[in-house]
């Protein structure tokens, strides 16, 4: 055993004979007995030795003897070096006044070591943390890492055909953040020629698992055996991203991590999953918790505290749908695909220039159902090889009407110029912007338009422009 005031090294080959089963107060009064110690200064420590199938591993610390009018806490170090993966207990005391660097530097010279990452639960200790060090009267557990430098290798994937490599050495006593400053510092050049990269940030992760800030990068390495050439992954997201692990039998992907800001859309996801995987974003479908994922805004306010680190998302395809299309004009039949994630409106913009159709005059019914162009074809009943109604409405106009006196404009589509009256626009106007009708009068190209009128009559056409 080596002397020192602060700190004591356990002894090898101590080994007490105990019956099995005893609790930890039975086991603390074998050991008081034994070693003519006194109860205050046994700790009983379960270590999980991380493997299947093992068992708990208990150590027993008979602490320091408590030193007279000095402030202090009781600390249990386990100290690893680069080749022992099994700890060695010290017991150490920490003053109350002491900062951390200060106390870094005396267990390494207890230690002889040359460097050290004082850790707690994996997570490097800061100068002006030491509260985490005072949070237990009776026993605090602190780790204490011999890393060095390591030569790892980064990769960055953008989709499913570009991917980035990066060979770096870091300092695996560093904390993650220490590391991804000195990654982005490194590779400036390089990040900033990628556009993807840009006003996001950098995350790390292994095995699809982010990587917190604060934990230290050696500890964070463990994971990767020496033989193993798993890389460290680079990904750019949002401050509060989370990771997603993709799970499909129908899509190629390179990558299976997402890394995703927590508030996002579906349609956001499936334009991720579709570059990742080179396809069509609307042909994506995801699942989630065994159910189908609507067109949501926020996954996070529907999904609550399921939709965090680590979820699973199952990603299929969806196949197109054909839908029949007769113009009402020449009675011709023509077929589109379409994907039902798709908006009406791109359907018809594509009858639009298949047949040289207006789009102001087209209109497109389901079931008898008129189909507003802003929604998704899969809000409608439509099944495959279903034919859908085009009806044109030659007489639809869309025109501008600026209110003069209140330095307003209104666009306006006109369902038939043949029906309605320029009365009928002049009291639309004024209930809409809340003034008498009687205060007003519509002049197009210099003329006084008679009230009682069709907008046709008086020569109305699309993109006119009244006040």
């Amino acid at each position: 055993m080596r002397k020192s005031q602060t700190f004591t090294e356990s002894q090898r080959d101590q080994r007490l004979c105990v019956k099995n089963g005893l609790t930890d107060q039975a086991l603390k009064k074998c050991v008081c007995e034994q070693f003519s110690t006194t109860a205050e200064q046994v700790q009983i420590v379960h270590f999980d030795m991380k493997t299947e199938g093992s068992a708990l591993k208990t150590t027993v610390v008979i602490l320091p003897k408590i030193v007279q009018n000095m402030p202090f806490n009781k600390l249990l170090i386990e100290t690893y070096t680069n080749e022992h993966r099994l700890s060695r207990i010290i017991c150490g005391l920490w003053k109350a006044d002491i900062k951390v660097d200060e106390f870094k530097q005396m267990l390494m010279e207890f230690l002889g070591w040359k460097s050290i990452a004082l850790c707690k639960d994996g997570r490097i200790i800061y100068n002006g943390v030491e509260d985490q060090l005072r949070e237990n009267q009776d026993l605090t557990r602190v780790q204490a890492f011999q890393f060095g430098h390591m030569k790892v290798t980064l990769v960055y994937s953008i989709n499913a055909d570009i991917e980035y490599r990066f060979i770096c050495t870091l300092n695996g006593a560093k904390s993650v953040l220490e590391a991804k400053e000195g990654i982005l510092t490194k590779f400036s050049r390089e990040f900033e020629a990628i556009d993807e990269t840009k006003g996001q940030i950098l995350h790390l992760c292994i095995r699809d698992q982010i990587i917190q800030d604060d934990i230290c990068l050696g500890v964070a390495m463990q994971s990767i055996t020496r033989s193993d050439d798993t890389p460290i992954s680079l990904h750019f997201a949002s401050q509060d991203a989370i990771t997603v692990t993709i799970v499909s039998n129908e899509l190629k992907m390179r990558q299976t991590l997402l890394i995703v800001p927590r508030r996002c859309s579906t349609a956001y996801l499936r334009e991720r999953i579709g570059k990742l995987a080179a396809c069509d974003a609307n042909s994506i479908k995801l699942v989630f918790n065994e159910k189908l994922i609507d067109e949501l805004d926020d996954l996070s306010q529907t999904y609550g505290n399921n939709w965090k680190s680590g979820c699973t998302l199952n990603v299929g395809l969806k196949k197109q749908k054909t839908l029949k299309i007769k113009n009402p004009i020449n009675n011709e039949e023509k077929a589109f695909k379409m994907y039902m994630l798709e908006p009406v409106q791109k359907l018809v913009e594509r009858i639009s220039a298949y047949w040289n159709l207006d789009v102001l005059t087209m209109c497109l019914f389901c079931r008898d159902v008129p189909m507003k162009c802003n929604s998704l074809l899969q809000h409608y009943a439509i099944k495959n090889n279903m034919q859908l109604e085009l009806k044109l409405f030659p007489n639809r106009i869309a025109i501008q009407v600026r209110i003069v006196f209140k330095k307003r404009t209104l666009n306006l589509a006109v369902a038939d110029s043949t029906v309605t009256a320029v009365e009928d626009l002049l009291t639309y106007c004024a209930v809409k912007m809340q003034y008498p009708r009687k205060c007003s009068r519509a002049i197009l190209r210099n003329k006084c338009l008679k009230p009682e009128a069709s907008l046709k009559d008086e020569g109305f056409s699309t993109n006119e422009k009244v006040k």
